[in-house]
């Protein structure tokens, strides 16, 4: 929808849309513009209340001028003209340039900057006339000690310093209308935009009937607060008694709106039913850390007084329970949290009544410690050893990978076999050591540092589950994936072809690619199949193969080959490290699901995957024992016997404010207004976004009592900072602060000048020196990789398809005498008699005796049209001849069985079994015996003339029967319908029959090793 909103608005440039995106276009770039419209898109419900209070979208640009106190002649192009025409007028520029050059340096470049806009036009004339006077950030120039122009051309030029100051006083004003201007006309026609957007969003729902999350709730909420629809409510109340509410503390203003309609009736008074209702709402304050999906803390409070309000007005009751009772937290952490918010500087935006909170520890008797590292400072690092590295790749002294290296020692040292170093055990029982599952890393945002204490506990050997969010379809090792299905599939993409040739999965270098790309006159892949360097030639072999392969193989196949057998694994893992592992994991589970979804197609896949973006979420709770690293929303809800906080020193920035603000006032209504960044604010966004910053600073307080209360026994503290140090009111700070004079110095393991500080009830080592041995000392060094780990596993063998008994003597390659002994000639209407002949022998017996021949006759007369009526009523009475037959009387008795699948296994010797699947004519199963049969309408023949074909058989399925019904006798009957006569091999006969089967080469397998 998006893309066909923008496409229509490039369509027709001189539409509202074409000219808001004109606007738009001019003021942010392709990325920031693509983030800005997702922000926009976001607070749908903002747009549609801002319109709304505007009247209509076209009204929109006064309403926020409104907004902006800028009457309807200050626009934003008269205030530009008056910015350059009514003061010191153009006409004047030369002489004041000539006066300024008369000056020092500083003074030349505002002559600079004068003679700069006496040659522009328009907005970038007033720019530039305002560049005279102030700064790029809009502070004026020479507000200070330091005047606007230098002492020497005061005594030059007098006059000039007051001519100047005046200008830069009328300008400071006119700038400020300027940006209030400014920020209407862009966040005017970001609306148009994404009004534009929505509308084709919406069509597009509307054609497929379908309905977003938003639309449930803004649905849900329009039936409730509708005039016309007192009927729901009355549903409403006539249905519902209670209502609980878990997690209230992130529930949105919207959807206590709909809580409050629906429990409206709660609180009228008595109503027809006596029912006893309730409104039961659990939440804490201090853990809302969900603002980025419009939870809003400070509505649980005000909720919470409303319904107390109601309630106790409508002479209900009213309870409630302040939860200060931890169920998982020993007592030394609970003492930590209590004092780090002691102080009203950390509890700030802690709770809405700012009224201090204790905690209670459940679990009265388990020790707990607190330990707070130092932070890990910048050092002085070599120059990087390769100039291929990007500029801001970490390199090893750098603070978070030092960081990330020491935690990675810290919990090896907890997992080394004989640690002294242990928890306590469950439910008060001996202490046991710690396991890699009991510790969890948590930090604010996936930083440098997050990457690198995987890598590290990695290379360690410490279990790591991993990334909790991974972007998969951004990792590099995917991207070189879909570079090799691209460059399969379309040899003339050569920039997919490219990048795989730099890939591992190729291996080239920049030195190969300029061998081969630059000047060349044929495409990228022609150039390389062309090349008679080896290694060129290897690319392309390998290539070709892969070309074939995509052509005929599934996406799974696919990539299941070239990373397993072609050794691409190997390759992405040797030079991308082990942490790759998890985006070829998941990028093979995608493949997948993509075939078990539908067609499978390599396209289609590729296509897919690219547009899908690929974030795929581990579920952490069930990652088993393993080293959890996540972020604290993530870990909202877990719990850990460790918890570690590395990131301490970094505070939220304001890289990261709103883009868009909504300005609130009760005379105007509601509006939203985009400021691109802090230097550009004016009005009422400068209030809005220090509102905005501070409800970032209450959320970043808040989000430390989150982290720290995941703890159950251990928490520890550690930080790193730049070279300009931790960010003031950072967490560490915090916690310093709140922890001054209780805290008792031990040196740090890593470094004789580090330290560790510990709570004075916890000053004793935690682990004792010799646990942190450094990883060349503490392990050895892997053994080698077994042979059998790096060859290619040998094909697996499809198992042969099961044998069809009627058949089995053929596909034995056997050969004996004609089965049936039918002529050729007649082939086609013997075999057409025999089916009739299967027919007639298969339903008759359910029919009444006096009926049969009557209903057979008037079978045969509609399904064999074509044959003489004589030779019709003597298949009749041949199939009735057999059902008369004394000896099968059991065969056909009530629940025997007609054309009985059957399918079994059948020892073939030797260790081998055939498999066999086949239906058989007759088949009845008595108390004492299995009896079953085979018609044959061809020559009869004696016992001693059965073709070895039939003899063979009914044998497989004796063998198949009797392993079915090991108690039972199992009869085997040959029946020939023309005579009638039968024919009963006895046991031995029919084990003779299937020695041919041991002997002959008839398909079967073996059994699979255990």
């Amino acid at each position: 929808a998006r893309r066909a909103a923008l496409a229509g608005a490039l369509a027709a440039p001189e539409s509202a849309a074409g000219k808001a995106l004109a606007v738009l276009s001019a003021a942010v770039s392709e990325s920031g513009f693509d983030d800005l419209l997702a922000e926009a898109l976001a607070s749908r419900r903002g747009i549609y209340d801002a319109i709304r209070a505007a009247g209509t979208l076209e009204k929109y640009p006064r309403h926020l001028a409104k907004h902006f106190s800028l009457t309807s002649e200050e626009t934003l192009e008269a205030i530009e003209r008056g910015i350059f025409e009514d003061g010191i007028p153009p006409g004047e520029w030369p002489a004041l340039e000539a006066a300024l050059r008369r000056g020092g340096v500083n003074d030349g470049k505002l002559a600079d900057a004068c003679h700069a806009a006496s040659a522009l036009a328009g907005a970038a004339r007033a720019d530039a006339w305002l560049g005279v006077f102030m700064t790029q950030q809009g502070a004026p120039r020479g507000a200070g000690k330091q005047k606007i122009i230098s002492a020497a051309l005061q005594k030059l030029e007098p006059g000039l310093l007051e001519k100047m100051e005046g200008e830069r006083g009328r300008l400071a004003a006119l700038r400020d209308k300027r940006m209030r201007a400014l920020i209407a006309g862009q966040t005017a026609a970001l609306l148009e935009i994404a009004d534009a957007v929505l509308q084709k969003y919406q069509a597009a729902k509307n054609a497929r009937g379908l309905l977003d999350f938003d639309d449930l709730i803004e649905k849900t909420l329009a039936l409730l607060t509708r005039s016309d629809a007192g009927w729901v409510l009355f549903k409403l109340d006539s249905g519902i008694d209670h209502i609980l509410i878990d997690e209230a503390q992130d529930t949105s203003p919207v959807q206590w709106e709909i809580l409050r309609g629906i429990a409206e009736e709660f609180t009228a008074g008595a109503g027809q039913r006596a029912a006893k209702r309730t409104f039961f709402a659990v939440g804490d304050e201090k853990q809302s850390i969900y603002s980025f999906q419009g939870a809003r803390p400070d509505m649980f409070d005000a909720m919470r007084r409303l319904f107390m309000q109601r309630t106790l007005d409508s002479g209900g009751q009213f309870r409630e329970v302040k939860l200060n009772l931890s169920f998982r937290s020993a007592p030394p952490v609970l003492d930590f949290v209590d004092a780090v918010f002691a102080l009203p500087e950390n509890r700030k935006g802690l709770t809405s009544d700012g009224v201090r909170e204790t905690h209670e520890a459940w679990k009265k008797e388990i020790p707990g410690r607190i330990e707070i590292w130092d932070p890990i400072e910048p050092m002085e690092s070599p120059p990087p050893d390769s100039w291929l590295l990007p500029l801001d790749a970490p390199g090893l002294h750098d603070p978070p990978v030092v960081l990330a290296g020491l935690v990675a020692r810290l919990v090896a040292g907890w997992l080394k076999p004989g640690s002294p170093d242990g928890l306590s055990g469950e439910y008060g029982g001996a202490p046991r050591p710690i396991r890699a599952g009991d510790v969890i890393v948590l930090v604010r945002t996936r930083s440098a540092f997050f990457d690198a204490v995987v890598r590290a506990f990695k290379d360690a050997g410490v279990p790591v589950a991993g990334a909790d969010r991974l972007k998969f379809a951004e990792h590099i090792a995917v991207m070189d994936l879909i570079a090799a299905g691209r460059a399969s599939q379309l040899p003339l993409d050569d920039l997919a072809l490219a990048c795989l040739l730099k890939s591992p999965l190729i291996g080239l270098d920049d030195d190969d690619l300029i061998e081969l790309a630059p000047l060349r006159k044929a495409s990228l892949d022609a150039v390389l199949t062309d090349s008679a360097k080896a290694s060129h030639q290897a690319a392309a072999a390998r290539i070709a193969i892969w070309r074939e392969r995509a052509c005929a193989l599934t996406p799974f196949l696919f990539y299941s080959l070239l990373l397993g057998a072609d050794g691409g694994r190997r390759a992405l893992l040797a030079r991308l490290g082990p942490e790759a592992g998890d985006a070829i994991d998941e990028f093979l589970n995608q493949a997948l699901r993509h075939e078990q979804a539908g067609p499978p197609s390599l396209a289609a896949f590729l296509a897919g995957l690219e547009s899908s973006g690929g974030e795929v979420k581990r579920d952490m709770e069930a990652a088993g024992d393993f080293v959890r690293v996540m972020t604290i929303h993530a870990a909202k809800g877990l719990e850990a016997k460790i918890v570690i906080l590395p990131d301490t020193c970094s505070t939220p920035e304001g890289k990261h404010d709103p883009k868009i603000f909504t300005l609130e006032n009760p005379e105007l209504g509601p509006a939203l207004a985009w400021s691109p960044r802090k230097d550009c604010d004016a009005g009422p966004v400068i209030a809005a976004r220090a509102l905005a910053r501070e409800a970032a600073a209450d959320e970043y307080r808040r989000l430390l009592y989150v982290a720290a209360t995941r703890a159950e026994e251990r928490l520890y503290i550690m930080g790193y900072q730049g070279a300009r140090g931790r960010n003031p009111g950072c967490w560490h700070d915090m916690i310093r602060a709140a922890l001054d004079g209780e805290l008792v110095a031990s040196p740090a393991f890593w470094s004789p000048e580090g330290r560790v500080w510990r709570r004075a009830a916890d000053a004793a080592a935690s682990v004792p020196p010799d646990a942190f041995a450094s990883r060349e000392e503490a392990a050895p060094p892997p053994p080698p990789l077994p042979a059998w780990l790096v060859c290619p596993a040998k094909p697996e063998e499809d198992a042969p398809p099961p044998v069809r008994p009627s058949s089995a003597f053929t596909s034995a390659g056997l050969t004996g005498p004609a089965a049936g002994g039918s002529d050729p000639h007649a082939g086609a209407l013997a075999a057409r008699l025999g089916r009739l002949t299967h027919t007639l022998l298969q339903h008759l017996p359910d029919l009444p005796a006096e009926n049969r021949r009557q209903a057979a006759l008037r079978f045969l007369g509609m399904r064999a049209p074509g044959i003489p009526d004589q030779e019709r009523a003597a298949l009749a009475d041949r199939a009735l001849a057999v059902l008369a037959l004394p000896g099968l009387t059991a065969l056909f008795a009530p629940g025997s069985l007609s054309e009985a699948p059957l399918a079994g296994r059948v020892d073939a010797g030797g260790g081998r079994f055939v498999e066999i699947s086949g239906q058989i004519d007759r088949l009845a199963v008595t108390e004492t015996e299995v009896l079953f049969a085979d018609f044959k309408t061809g020559k009869p023949r004696e016992r001693g003339e059965t073709p070895a074909a039939y003899a063979f058989q009914l044998a497989l399925y004796r063998a198949a029967l009797a392993a079915i019904y090991p108690l039972k006798t199992v009869r085997a009957l040959l029946v020939w319908v023309n005579g009638p006569s039968v024919v009963e091999f006895s046991a031995a006969e029919m084990e003779s029959a299937l020695l041919v089967a041991r002997s002959a080469q008839i398909p079967g397998r073996s059994p699979r090793q255990p």
